[in-house]
């Protein structure tokens, strides 16, 4: 008589287990392929010249896009004469608007993110993009949405040339490269005049750039 017994797995009993391992390596392979896609992501989001506006940098658009004195649903003509809605969005042929009329908050916010991908799109076709801090990156898409994405395409725009010199980048920035970048954000003109509001925004955009607070770079007198 045999020492030991041997124990058998009826057919049942087998395809059972068989399909619990399977299971159990369906899942481990699942988890396995989650973490390397995410890793590859990860990577090419780093190689990547691409970037976005933080919630900070939109609040910051919206803040100068917002006129207390209006609705933001009720489209208007602004100080250069053009129809506009929402967080000043130009309004377009094909948009279908008219003075006073009034639209809904979700079209609103569809605009804004419209707009906001144009203006981020832009500042990412410069090849220096990647150098740009998050806030600095904010500044520079908030004059893009203001002024529009043509200065940035522009080699011979003083925009394009500033974030173009490296040593504006540098801490502590030069004087040099300071003016070189205060030259790059002044544009200010509204119909010909130096614009209050423009010369506003546009030092509260080289204090977010230059990581300072209330200090007016640009002159309200030319």
């Amino acid at each position: 008589m045999n020492k030991y017994k041997l124990k058998f797995i009826n057919n049942e009993d087998g395809i059972i287990i068989l399909k619990k391992i399977k299971r159990k390596n369906f899942l481990i392979i699942f988890i396995i392929i989650c973490l390397i896609a995410i890793l590859v992501i990860l990577i090419i989001k780093k190689n990547s010249k691409y970037m976005e506006v933080d919630s900070s940098g939109k609040n910051f658009i919206i803040k100068h896009e917002t006129d207390p004195n209006k609705d933001i649903c009720e489209v208007y003509y602004d100080i250069a004469n053009n129809l506009t809605v929402g967080y000043g969005h130009k309004v377009l042929p094909n948009d279908n608007l008219k003075n006073n009329e009034i639209i809904s908050k979700y079209k609103v916010e569809k605009f804004f993110i419209k707009d906001l991908n144009i203006a981020e799109d832009g500042l990412n076709s410069h090849p220096n993009v990647r150098k740009l801090s998050q806030a600095q990156y904010n500044a520079s898409v908030d004059f893009l949405y203001n002024l529009g994405t043509e200065i940035v395409y522009d080699s011979n725009s003083n925009f394009y040339k500033a974030l173009n010199n490296d040593d504006i980048y540098k801490k502590p920035i030069s004087n040099q490269a300071k003016k070189i970048l205060i030259e790059g954000f002044t544009y200010t003109l509204c119909n010909g005049e130096r614009n209050k509001g423009l010369v506003n925004r546009r030092n509260d955009e080289l204090n977010l750039f230059l990581g300072t607070k209330g200090i007016n770079y640009i002159p309200y007198e030319k």
